[in-house]
């Protein structure tokens, strides 16, 4: 409370009796596995295809993450996290090279683990500025300059210290980083290659269940997750896992099928997993332009896991319509995956396939007869019933669910009265609220669309026993729509005329 000494006119700032909740992304998406180069077992945030490139690398041979990042990206999708994973046994390449002593005076790594810093070299030459204390580094990778780092200097003090400009972590070396080892700069060189750098054993299921598996994404604010490089029952079921207990149902997993996984594999393969509304199954994989023939191969076409395509087509909805997320990212127009061109099992296109996948939950991906066009042909989640059984059912309430708990949480600490649960009614009711005007639930009525308490008189949910606890509750639940999977049209003789005709 101000003190009131002496006649004055003061002012005092009252809370707001309603907070607005962030509007938070509701498609980033994620993916553990195998890329380039880039930090090891690390989550890091991109906005776009290059910002990715320039940490983990480029497209390379046998791995899926790279690819499903790009078709996240031209598929419309705005934000994405990355943790590379490499194998026990990963070694970084490195050199050590000498002065013209042939003392060793400078060390030079490789960025990040890997046989990719096999490809680097340096070069030492003179200084450009004809100081003889001080080289010109240059980097080259695949016999192309990728950096050149010019008048560097050996002595610690100096401003241009060689350890001090590559090592710097905003303007330094993307490819290399260095350790000195003496004062004198290293002799005249040219193309000095890195060596012993190692990929490590080949990934198995246990790099992504035993250890900390998904922990590492703990703290991320992430909403899909896929690892297409290990589309194995074990990795799915730990994926699921991870979504339903340690991210609290708000992260969706967006599931491939194994390679080349035929009608009964794709069954076989479905068995194993369960039952969970956190992930759906997607069959099968898809067929994308080929982006470098010189990296795949001389055919036109290369195929890749279907994931990263399908949380592009995600994303994209979710920015198209007020509904976000509670939009099915299926069907003929919403479900069409940008940049694909095809499936690798022609089989999809039948009736009679999908009539024994479908039912499985497994949601197939065909190609329309008519337009070329590749969509989702299903928004099913590996739970056949449920509370939300459709994957926009499902990546909905979760996204409803992070909302509050992100934007309630200035509640935690307050003393919990009757103005703190009023507070916390109102402004889930005015989140709520919204929603329903956008069209995310089964009506846009609020009676019908939702319920809330929040126990404002403290004699429910919020009893004497429950505020000695140090708790608050507040109870809501929504009413989702369902998808019209099957659609029915009626037809008939219209014998009205003839009806007409023999009246009386």
């Amino acid at each position: 409370m101000p003190e009131f000494l002496s006649s004055s006119v003061q002012t005092q700032r009252e809370p707001a009796p309603v907070r607005t909740l962030p509007d938070l992304p509701t498609a980033i998406g994620t993916w553990v596995g195998v890329t380039e180069r880039g930090p090891v077992d690390e989550p890091h945030a991109f906005a776009s295809f290059d910002t990715y490139q320039r940490m983990y690398g480029g497209l390379i041979a046998g791995a899926q993450v790279p690819l499903g990042v790009r078709q996240f990206f031209l598929g419309g999708g705005r934000r994405a996290v990355v943790v590379r994973r490499l194998g026990s046994g990963n070694a970084t390449a490195t050199v050590t090279l000498e002065d013209v002593g042939t003392t060793d005076t400078l060390k030079v790594d490789a960025s990040s683990p890997g046989a990719w810093g096999n490809n680097l070299t340096v070069s030492i030459t003179a200084a450009t500025n004809g100081d003889a204390t001080r080289f010109n580094l240059i980097v080259k990778k695949d016999g192309v300059i990728v950096e050149q780092w010019p008048n560097v200097s050996m002595v610690d003090a100096a401003a241009d210290f060689v350890k001090t400009i590559v090592n710097d972590a905003t303007t330094g070396s993307t490819y290399i980083v260095v350790d000195d080892l003496g004062t004198n700069p290293p002799a005249v060189q040219a193309d000095t290659p890195l060596t012993t750098g190692s990929d490590g054993a080949a990934l198995a299921d246990a790099d992504f269940t035993g250890g900390d598996n998904f922990d590492v994404l703990e703290a991320e604010e992430i909403t899909l997750l896929a690892v297409p490089d290990q589309p194995t029952t074990a990795v799915q079921t730990a994926m699921l896992a991870f979504a339903e207990v340690t991210k609290n149902r708000e992260v969706h997993c967006v599931l491939d099928p194994p390679v080349n996984s035929d009608t009964t594999g794709i069954r076989a393969h479905r068995a194993t997993l369960g039952v969970s509304e956190q992930g759906t199954l997607y069959w099968a994989n898809v067929k994308v332009p080929n982006p470098s023939k010189t990296i795949f191969g001389s055919e036109d076409e290369i195929t890749i896991a279907a994931s990263g395509a399908v949380m592009g087509m995600m994303a994209r909805n979710d920015g198209r319509f007020s509904e976000g997320p509670f939009r099915q990212p299926a069907g003929s127009e919403d479900g069409i995956l940008i940049g694909v061109t095809g499936v690798e099992r022609p089989e999809t296109k039948k009736k009679t396939v999908r009539d024994l996948v479908f039912p499985e939950q497994i949601n197939p991906i065909r190609v329309d007869q008519r337009t070329g066009a590749v969509y989702v042909d299903g928004a099913r989640t590996l739970s056949p019933s449920g509370d939300f059984p459709s994957t926009g059912e499902s990546r909905g309430a979760g996204d409803i669910d992070r909302t509050f708990r992100v934007g309630l949480d200035f509640v935690r600490h307050r003393n919990n009265t009757e103005d703190t649960r009023g507070l916390v009614e109102r402004t889930m009711r005015g989140e709520l609220l919204e929603r329903t005007k956008n069209g995310c639930f089964a009506s846009k009525k609020p009676a019908e669309a939702f319920t809330l308490d929040a126990d404002i008189p403290g004699e429910g949910l919020n009893d004497a026993i429950t505020r000695a606890q140090k708790k608050l509750y507040a109870r809501y639940g929504i009413a989702t729509a369902k998808p019209a999977e099957f659609v029915i049209l009626l037809s008939s003789q219209d014998t009205r005329g003839l009806q007409e005709a023999t009246a009386g």
